[in-house]
């Protein structure tokens, strides 16, 4: 159902030379079996996540949301509608082509990911202006974030 959305590729680079604060981003970032989630890095309020919750008037298995808060405040605050690696209702596949993929160096982390129409900007911008500062307690921490959609031929890195 629905048309599928032409899917962004997003490679994330995080680097630090300070002790600990690659090891703090990892953990700050991570959900169960996503290395890189959206929601960790900038949660939805409780009002918002319940909106994701099973309509009553819909069979459960459609899991179609009791509204689209959640849509609209996750484009607004995120800048996309899907976590990484987050099952979106299409056969229960993964949100993106692959499932995110990280691979972390002694002062460096790389996460590779999909998401829907273009990159999560919100994220980036939130990450880039003071989260991987406050994250990682490192002011020299940087962030490098490359993003390629193919469908519309957008591609580059994100800068603020």
């Amino acid at each position: 159902g629905g048309t599928m959305p032409n899917w962004c590729y997003n490679r994330v680079e995080i680097h630090s030379e300070k002790e600990g604060a690659i090891r703090r981003f990892k953990d700050f970032v991570e959900d169960g079996d996503n290395p890189f989630s959206l929601n960790k890095i900038m949660p939805m309020p409780n009002a918002v996540a319940a909106s994701l919750e099973p309509n009553p008037n819909h069979p459960p298995e459609l899991e179609i949301p009791t509204s689209d808060d959640w849509y609209h405040w996750r484009n607004e605050v995120w800048g996309v509608k899907w976590d990484t690696s987050e099952p979106n209702g299409e056969d229960g596949r993964y949100a993106g082509l692959e499932p995110c993929s990280m691979n972390t160096y002694e002062t460096y982390l790389v996460y590779n990911f999909d998401t829907p129409w273009g990159p999560p900007n919100g994220i980036y911008r939130y990450l880039a202006d003071d989260g991987l500062e406050h994250i990682t307690r490192d002011p020299e921490a940087t962030i490098r974030w490359y993003y390629h959609e193919w469908g519309m031929g957008a591609e580059g890195y994100l800068s603020l």
